[in-house]
């Protein structure tokens, strides 16, 4: 019994790590939710630390509507990137950014996160990392 609260503590502090390559479901951990009807997710990975702060670094491709992007450039307060930006070190290849797509920041620290967006075709790219 007296293991019992140390214990039940210990794993409530702790979280379990999760890495996945499943492109639906990197999209659904990222996000904390189903993909939604507007979105059509093309490639995913996620990663996240067994860190009870939620540490994580997710990488994107999906195809979204007009209507979503605004609405999540508006909700995440993103800036048009001016400037030198890095692109992530360890990317997937898949992760290819292309001439013409608007790169977008966070106006607060963001560790290097970076969102792309292709205004004809609806491509998002997003790298989101929180360490």
């Amino acid at each position: 019994m007296k293991f019992l609260l140390p214990t039940i503590l210990l794993l409530f502090l702790t979280s379990c790590g999760k890495e996945t390559y499943d492109a639906k479901e990197s999209y659904e951990l990222w996000a904390f939710e189903s993909v939604p009807a507007d979105i059509e997710v093309i490639h995913g990975q996620f990663w996240k630390s067994s860190h009870w702060t939620y540490e994580y670094r997710t990488y994107l491709k999906f195809r979204a509507s007009k209507k979503w992007i605004n609405s999540f450039i508006q909700t995440n307060n993103l800036k048009v990137a001016s400037g030198d930006f890095d692109l992530p070190d360890q990317a997937p290849n898949w992760f290819d950014p292309k001439i013409g797509q608007r790169a977008y920041i966070k106006n607060e620290f963001s560790q290097g996160s970076i969102y792309f967006v292709d205004d004809k075709t609806g491509e998002v790219l997003i790298y989101e990392i929180q360490l």
